[in-house]
């Protein structure tokens, strides 16, 4: 929760900043397609999930944003017929590169909190008891296409997560699962 408290104080500075630097906002959605790093390997299908939430970002220098995102995220992956369901708060922290009128690069770290318990076909369970984190956090990259369309831009924002930390909880031996998720948003920014 502490962390979440830091990461909200951040966006805040980010959104007061907007007083006197170039700021905007927006809303995005779209869809998470996870497919985990595990060890030992296994064979998983990526589903398609729900991702969406706001957007903030400050211009720190000519053509460089400060971008904080809080968005609501679900991760599905199948395995031998079961259908895993994780739902968290996702906050991604960039720095954004505006290398084009149209086109900017992102780049920078995030962190999720698992909320709820993991589904498995409809049965749920705690995190505790399924023996994974609650918690992930990770690099990430952000290739974005922003087109002006009178106040707000409309954006298209392709990412990949990739996650630095093992979400099972009590590891035997070198087993871990990791994060690696493709994230596909579309929406609209405001003041960018």
């Amino acid at each position: 929760m502490k962390y979440l408290n830091r990461i909200l104080m951040m966006m805040a500075v980010i959104g007061l900043t907007g007083a006197s630097a170039h700021a905007g906002w927006g809303i995005l959605g779209g869809a998470t397609l996870s497919h985990p790093s595990m060890n030992p390997s296994f064979n998983l299908s990526s589903k398609a999930a729900v991702t969406g939430g706001l957007a903030f970002e400050s211009s720190i220098a000519p053509g460089l944003g400060l971008e904080a995102d809080v968005l609501y995220q679900t991760q599905k992956v199948e395995a031998l017929g079961v259908t895993q369901t994780r739902k968290g708060i996702n906050v991604p922290v960039m720095l954004r590169f505006h290398l084009l009128p149209l086109v900017s690069l992102g780049v920078g770290g995030y962190f999720t909190n698992g909320i709820g318990d993991i589904d498995n076909n409809g049965t749920s369970g705690s995190y505790d008891a399924s023996g994974m984190k609650k918690t992930d956090a990770g690099a990430i990259g952000s290739l974005r296409i922003a087109i002006p369309a009178g106040l707000a831009s409309v954006v298209l924002d392709g990412r990949y997560q990739y996650g630095l930390s093992n979400q099972i909880k009590n590891t035997a031996g070198n087993a871990s699962i990791k994060t690696r998720n493709i994230q596909v948003l579309a929406g609209l920014m405001f003041g960018i």
